[in-house]
């Protein structure tokens, strides 16, 4: 009887999928144009080790833990990369994010670190919920990371180079990681990794951290 009813209720899901579809292509389709440099409410430094997983939309950072490793000259910088939506972590948000939707539908995440990448709206439990992010978000894709160094969180900023969307492996688990050599010039002590998305969309923002060693 549970079997069946776990079964009609992945169904009622798969239909109301359909539905949310059709309203997230028209979206895209009014919302297509140029690839655009995001400009949101970068995290500031001193927030570093507060909570960031930003369940509210508006506040959707897609830059998350940037880590550093210590090289001879500089630094080798690290960081995860979490689009809204992007639940097959492809770095864009399309059709294909239904599946693992589809084949969870009315699962608890329980701390399964797999349904946790999946669970979109941050609720403990694959539904609907989860299905407006890819909505929301329906046509986003990552297209690079700019890497800029300043001496404070306005600027201004001196780009250390670019890091594409490609550069980078998608585990088994968790999100993917993307990493950089980057050094630092006298009087530098910010690093601001900026993302840039196709089409635009303002519910992104980048992400600050200080350089190791700077107060």
């Amino acid at each position: 009887m549970m079997d069946a009813r776990k079964m009609l209720v992945k169904r009622l899901g798969v239909s109301l999928v359909i539905g949310l579809l059709l309203t997230a292509c028209l979206y895209a389709a009014l919302d297509e144009g140029n690839p655009i440099s995001v400009v949101g409410s970068p995290a500031l430094a001193d927030n570093k080790g507060a909570d960031d997983t930003y369940p509210v939309p508006l506040m959707t950072c897609v830059v998350r833990n940037i880590e550093f490793t210590p090289l001879e000259e500089g630094w080798h910088v690290s960081w995860e990369a979490r689009l809204p939506g992007d639940y097959n972590r492809d770095g864009k948000v399309g059709i294909a994010d239904i599946t693992p939707i589809a084949m969870h539908y009315g699962e608890e995440v329980a701390g399964d670190p797999y349904l946790r990448v999946i669970d979109g709206a941050i609720n403990d439990v694959i539904d609907i919920a989860d299905l407006t992010r890819i909505a929301e978000f329906y046509g986003t894709k990552l297209v690079q990371f700019e890497l800029l160094l300043g001496d404070q969180t306005l600027g201004p900023w001196r780009s250390e180079g670019v890091v594409p969307r490609a550069n980078h492996t998608v585990p088994l688990v968790g999100w993917p990681v993307y990493g950089a050599d980057i050094s630092a010039e006298p009087g530098e002590r910010i690093l601001w990794v900026k993302i840039l998305v196709e089409p635009s969309n303002d519910h992104l923002c980048d992400k600050t951290e200080l350089l190791p060693g700077a107060f």
